[in-house]
């Protein structure tokens, strides 16, 4: 019978130690810059790979959906176009080969 481990194991085997996931991002906020949506968040960790940038439109998606991938010590992403008048709701997600934790949900009304 072959057994698989989990990829964090065969990551902690090979590198000595054990692997955790990123501490979560914190304080994220959102603030009208330009025009678009300005996020800010404080990095926790220092061993995530990426940070994933969620965004929901209230009223048109269903749940959080992907919008960007931005580089392990980046605390800023910037997105625009935004729809005046609409609800946008923002997650950063901190993901390493361990797992992933999320930030505070953040909500932002486009003027």
């Amino acid at each position: 019978m072959t057994r698989f481990l989990p990829l964090a194991l065969l990551v902690a085997a090979c590198t000595g130690g054990d692997v955790a996931a990123p501490a979560a991002p914190s304080t994220l906020a959102v603030t009208l810059l330009g025009g678009g949506a300005h996020l800010t968040w404080i990095d926790n960790s220092s061993d995530e790979d990426e940070f994933v940038i969620m965004r929901q439109l209230q009223g048109s998606d269903p749940a959080m959906r992907e919008l960007a991938r931005v580089p392990f010590d980046t605390v800023t992403y910037h997105d625009e176009p935004i729809t005046s008048g609409a609800t946008y709701i923002y997650m950063v997600v901190a993901t390493n080969a361990a797992g992933d934790t999320a930030s505070n949900q953040a909500t932002f009304v486009a003027p």
